[in-house]
């Protein structure tokens, strides 16, 4: 829930500690070791307090106490913990995990926000780039699937007939 309500990179999600979340925020460290905050809703709080209620940190070693996600062999969970989960809920779900990946979940987040009317300046905070370029990538790929659902549309693909009044108007 956190991963995609929020967006996050993979790298972020597992270095979170429990020190990182607040109310209605986290305090998130990404590329290039910069600080940033990222928002989330009342459900992104419900899940994280559910986890959190379910949370045993009685065996993790003293290097791993503050992880906010400890995985089976009670330590910080890894990023190649996180794409293996991923990776077997896709499976579960009937999906191909070779076409989906956490980054596509970010990419999804972020789509998500664009179409749900978040500025593309407030997105790139969201997502961390430094580069908006890098973040208008996301309205590039709104776009191609507009351009392609108009290019399913069956009138768009009528061979050519000849030119009469009747039919051009």
């Amino acid at each position: 829930m956190l991963f995609i309500s929020c967006g996050l990179r993979v790298s972020e999600l597992v270095s979170l500690n429990t020190h990182d979340i607040y109310e209605d925020h986290l305090r998130v460290i990404g590329k290039g070791n910069k600080e940033r905050v990222v928002f989330f809703g009342d459900g992104c709080r419900e899940a994280i307090d559910d986890y959190l209620a379910v949370r045993n940190a009685e065996k993790v070693p003293e290097s791993d106490k503050d992880a906010l996600f400890i995985s089976q062999k009670n330590c910080r969970f890894g990023v190649r913990g996180v794409q293996q989960m991923v990776e077997k809920k896709l499976k579960m779900a009937g999906l191909d995990a070779t076409r989906y990946s956490p980054h596509k979940l970010r990419h999804t987040a972020a789509t998500l926000m664009l179409k749900n009317g978040v500025d593309t300046r407030a997105l790139q905070e969201v997502l961390g780039h430094s580069n908006l370029n890098t973040t208008q990538i996301y309205t590039h790929l709104d776009n191609a699937a507009l351009h392609e659902a108009a290019m399913a549309n069956p009138i768009g693909r009528k061979k050519r007939t000849v030119k009469t009044k009747k039919n051009i108007l």
